[in-house]
């Protein structure tokens, strides 16, 4: 299951812009769509930047297949250390802090997939409605904070993604959330 899941995550997020015909934006999110595509997929994706305002090396990704959220990924290009990592689900995970904009922080473990370089939401039973419920939540949002393997009472200098227009975004692909 471990694997398959990981497979899952990475092909989605290689094949939207492995293929990608064009791109376009809406507000802070490239868009990036499928050329023949039986599958109609999409990925639209925004980059995160640090409290200084400057670019830092994270994008948040939302994956749609077949016009429905198939996936949301974080992509770094620094890796988690292995010893962040837990293995107490069927995947190895670690601990992600968010906060949006007036809202209160959530902790969860998400997934770790691509030798530590992608995150993502997992659940074994329920991967659908957790990337809805994602969906929704930064949908809800202006920025979105993420801090790596820190509980909430930590101070950090948490990279921010511009989440505002997502469901427009959404909406430019014909993304159901």
């Amino acid at each position: 299951m471990r694997v398959v899941a990981k497979l899952v995550v990475l092909s989605l997020v290689t094949a939207a812009t492995a293929f990608a015909q064009s791109t376009h934006q809406v507000g802070p999110w490239s868009i990036y769509i499928s050329a023949g595509d039986p599958n109609k997929m999409s990925l639209l994706q925004t980059t995160a930047v640090d409290q200084q305002g400057n670019g830092a090396p994270m994008k948040l990704d939302i994956i749609c297949k077949n016009n429905k959220v198939a996936g949301i990924a974080i992509e770094m290009k620094t890796k988690i250390a292995k010893r962040d990592e837990t293995y107490s689900q069927a995947v190895p995970t670690t601990h992600i802090v968010f906060t949006g904009e007036g809202q209160i922080s959530e902790a969860e473990n998400w997934a770790v997939a691509d030798g530590g370089h992608t995150l993502y939401p997992y659940s074994e039973l329920f991967q659908g409605k957790l990337n809805r419920i994602w969906v929704k939540r930064i949908s809800g949002t202006q920025k979105l904070a993420i801090q790596l393997n820190q509980t909430e009472d930590t101070e950090s200098l948490a990279p921010v993604f511009d989440t505002a227009d997502l469901a427009q975004a959404l909406s430019a692909v014909g993304c159901m959330q």
